[in-house]
């Protein structure tokens, strides 16, 4: 029986900017109950976390994929950022956990009302139509869709 937490986060630690807005956003299919979104704090490029943000994924099975997001801050003497998805063990013989997930971002939200190439997904307060359009320099690419966040749940 597994009694250790399992997860998932990159192999090194992402630089952020104090005072800047985050977002972790991950895709969820199923999961068993204990899964969480983690963005763990980091004062240098080594040592241990200065502190971590949490968020629950919810348990249940659906029939496409369901967005968790986790929305923060970058405290100040903060110079990285690493997003985790933890799984807690089942504490049973008979049934395993699970977390199907998929697409797991760290974004760095700009100013409002910025815009141009560099960004590639956009969030609202409310329901809206996106347009994108091919410019000379964008036009060579891939033609990726445009990911659309819902504002988050949580401040």
């Amino acid at each position: 029986m597994s009694t250790e937490d399992v997860y998932l986060t990159p192999a090194h630690r992402v630089p952020v900017v104090a005072g800047t807005s985050v977002s972790v956003v991950v895709s969820v299919r199923s999961a068993s109950a204990g899964g969480r979104v983690e963005l763990h704090w980091y004062r240098s490029a080594e040592g241990d976390s200065s502190g971590t943000v949490v968020a629950p994924i919810p348990q249940g099975d659906w029939s496409g994929c369901r967005q968790v997001r986790l929305d923060a801050v970058v405290p100040t003497g903060v110079v990285a950022a690493a997003p985790f998805v933890r799984l807690a063990p089942p504490n049973s013989e008979q049934s395993a956990a699970h977390a199907y997930v998929d697409d797991i971002r760290l974004v760095e939200w700009a100013p409002a009302g910025t815009g141009g190439r560099r960004y590639d997904t956009v969030s609202s307060p409310a329901q809206v139509t996106v347009t994108a359009s091919a410019d000379d320099a964008s036009a060579a690419m891939s033609g990726a869709p445009l990911p659309l966040l819902p504002p988050s749940a949580t401040p």
